[in-house]
């Protein structure tokens, strides 16, 4: 081979490389005007699962952490949307899935993708050392023995747990961040909804949170009685509020309270505007979603329903917009 040829061979597969990165960089930002690429390649070969001790350095009021208490072992495609969709919007400050049971095989085949993710950890949550202070123990075993609503209420027992150790940004794993909540202090939903809180530790109103859990008789019946209801009344009998009073309590308990349409551009109630068709998200509400963080999909009201590409969902263009990378190496996330 001559020194032209081997010149020529050299160009030839220098010029494919580049093309072959530029398409995966396009592919990553593919409909994502203000997101900066922030996914970059980790060398490690195995997904890692942490332990609560090895995260406790890292985690901090700048994390957001989700909680997976289905005993899945891995994430579905709408709750890695939600995760991708979380790294993007916080990079560089942590993301931090906290799971009840981990395997590793499947979150292997499942999940691979979250290895590129370098501000996302998976935390191996082990209710049963986890839930052992005070009354959380026995409200756990009671709510695994008898609760219907067994995912939900060691979400809700994990959140105030987790905020109380170290503080943070907890959300939905049903919800997609759309954008950064770094300026955001510590701050409820007006509707006291525990789908998203963000506080620092030692705040008082997580603190009276925990304190009240310790002494509540759980009643496995109520679906939000460990959260709506238990904030409510902490809302009252710390921070003063009454009826709409917002500024009051805000004062008196250091905390902001924001529209719930931050959060709930899509109240659940008017969930099938998510997944009809020839919905533009452009147009779709501009001056909320203007404002919105996120935007929740109720998944248990809609875990059922199919996404199906090239229909125009409102959700479909919304993962395709914040989490492109699972939106377009997960063949099960939408329905052909």
């Amino acid at each position: 081979m001559t020194v032209q040829t081997r010149y020529f061979v050299l160009i030839s597969l220098l010029f494919v490389a580049t093309i072959i990165v530029i398409t995966y960089i396009n592919l990553q930002a593919e409909g994502n005007e203000f997101i900066h690429i922030r996914m970059h390649l980790s060398m490690e070969p195995d997904i890692q699962i942490l332990t609560l001790n090895e995260i406790s350095d890292h985690h901090d009021f700048n994390t957001t952490f989700f909680v997976e208490s289905s005993d899945a072992g891995y994430l579905n495609p709408r709750q890695s949307c939600s995760v991708e969709a979380a790294a993007r919007a916080q990079y560089p400050h942590l993301v931090t899935i906290y799971m009840t049971k981990v395997q590793v095989e499947k979150m292997e085949q499942q999940n691979d993708w979250i290895k590129n993710l370098t501000n996302v950890k998976l935390v191996h949550l082990e209710a049963k050392k986890f839930f052992t202070n005070d009354n959380l123990g026995r409200i756990y075993e009671e709510v695994k023995n008898t609760s219907p609503h067994k995912v939900e209420h060691v979400s809700d027992l994990a959140r105030i747990a987790l905020l109380k150790k170290f503080g943070g940004l907890y959300i939905d794993l049903d919800a997609v961040l759309l954008k950064s909540t770094a300026d955001l202090n510590s701050f409820l939903l007006k509707n006291f909804a525990n789908g998203i809180l963000k506080f620092q530790k030692g705040h008082p109103i997580v603190e009276a949170l925990y304190h009240r859990l310790n002494e509540t008789k759980f009643n496995s019946m109520s679906w939000t009685g460990l959260g709506e209801e238990l904030i409510r009344k902490v809302m009252v009998d710390t921070c003063n509020f009454t009826t709409n009073n917002f500024e009051e309590a805000s004062q008196t308990c250091n905390v902001t309270f924001l529209n719930n349409e931050y959060f709930l551009p899509v109240f659940w109630g008017n969930w099938k505007d998510l997944f009809g068709k020839d919905i533009e998200l452009e147009t779709y509400k501009p001056e909320v979603m203007k404002l919105a963080y996120a935007i929740e999909f109720s998944n248990f009201l809609t875990s059922n329903i199919p996404i199906v590409k090239g229909r125009k969902q409102l959700f479909e263009q919304v993962a395709k917009k914040y989490c492109p990378s699972v939106y377009h190496t997960l063949p099960k996330f939408y329905k052909r």
